[in-house]
């Protein structure tokens, strides 16, 4: 193999490693509460329920009605209702649980067409500003 070869193979592998080495964008701990406090680059700090099935497996959804419609999924106002129990109860010691929010994809207006590369807030790939 030439040495220009070699020198142009070194310099792709050496580039190929230091994109696979970039930082993640969050650091998650364990609290050891049953909660997960997210650090993110930006400076902000999250913490989260740390079994997402909660609602499920918890007395709050063997009341019928309480969590899940016909789709088998929770819609936004049961949801919502969910979050209420968690601060009426003061879950976990907290009572200032809400749900995430995002922004429109553009950062004013939803645009709810379908597209394949993120480019509305109804596609694959989304990626929201200050979510």
């Amino acid at each position: 193999m030439k040495a220009s070869k070699v020198i142009i193979l070194c310099f792709i592998s050496s580039v190929l490693l230091i994109c696979l080495s970039v930082n993640s964008n969050a650091s998650l701990v364990d609290n050891g509460n049953d909660t997960v406090t997210q650090s993110r680059n930006d400076g902000s700090i999250l913490m989260w329920v740390k079994d997402a099935n909660t609602a499920y497996t918890s007395s709050y959804c063997s009341t019928p009605g309480n969590c899940f419609g016909d789709s088998g999924l929770m819609s936004w106002y049961h949801a919502q209702s969910w979050i209420g129990y968690l601060n009426t109860n003061n879950y976990l010691g907290y009572d200032d649980w809400r749900l995430p929010i995002n922004l429109p994809v553009n950062g004013s207006t939803y645009d709810y067409n379908f597209s394949y590369d993120g480019s509305t807030d109804y596609a694959d790939n989304i990626n929201s500003p200050n979510s």
